[in-house]
């Protein structure tokens, strides 16, 4: 099976808290500036960490995080701002935690049956937990996962994280118009495939695309219906065949 380990790193949820949620309670704006850039550091720092299990300088690490904890000790509003942060990312893991045993297997068999891909590797992914509020699903590479989405539909836990286990399955943590074309195929796995076996309901009108993407995801349609239907080809394949059509599906994307 597909092993998730989901953490909750403080340093780097300390420093997310002050990035994604502006604390402006700070009396001087050089303070609250000089904070940001040091949250913004350390955020840069972790998501190494996470990939690499290296420190980019762990001195320079350790004296910013101080820094930063020092400001949090010092200033009462910020360290309830902090203390609230965390419980509500204690919840969230709960929550995510749950959803994911709960669904596993029904889900695992639907991605199976989607991608033609084997799932049951035994692979683990290390899942970092950020606050929902964030907005952030990110695949950083090398098995590790970036994840603070707040839920809006049933099974959007379940539906973020197979996303982002499908970066891992087409190793795209960069950008370029070539992942784009990967990207909204992720997306019709993902996001509307696997959401419409689990919910019900069909697409389109497309689930959780920008503008850019759903015109892509229009063109890929025909070949997506296709395949769903052929069983001959796996996603990965799939994902090469489109890949070749880049020019086609190239016009009228910015």
């Amino acid at each position: 099976m597909v092993k998730l380990k989901f953490i909750i790193d403080e340093p780097y949820l300390l420093a997310d808290a002050v990035l994604i949620d502006p604390y402006f309670t700070i009396k001087n704006r050089e303070d609250f500036m000089y904070l940001r850039n040091i949250s913004d550091i350390i955020r840069i720092e972790r998501e190494y960490f996470f990939s690499y299990k290296s420190k980019i300088s762990y001195k320079i690490f350790k004296s910013l995080e101080q820094k930063l904890k020092g400001a949090l000790k010092d200033d009462g509003k910020l360290q309830r701002f902090y203390q609230k942060i965390l419980e509500e990312t204690q919840d969230y893991k709960r929550e995510i935690t749950a959803e994911w045993s709960s669904n596993y297997l029904r889900s695992v068999r639907m991605m199976e049956n989607i991608t033609r891909l084997e799932w049951d590797d035994n692979k683990e992914f290390e899942v970092y937990l950020i606050h929902p509020s964030s907005a952030i699903a990110r695949y950083l590479g090398s098995n590790r996962i970036v994840v603070g989405m707040d839920k809006e539909k049933n099974n959007d836990y379940t539906i973020i994280l197979w996303h982002e286990l499908m970066h891992s399955k087409f190793h795209l943590y960069d950008s370029s118009f070539s992942n784009d074309i990967s990207h909204s195929i992720i997306i019709l796995v993902t996001e509307n495939e696997l959401r419409s076996r689990l919910n019900g309901g069909n697409y389109p009108p497309f689930f959780d695309s920008d503008q850019d993407l759903s015109i892509i995801m229009k063109k890929i349609l025909p070949y997506w219906r296709v395949y769903l239907k052929s069983e001959r080809d796996n996603i990965l394949e799939f994902e090469r065949k489109m890949q070749c059509r880049m020019k086609e599906f190239l016009i009228g994307v910015k």
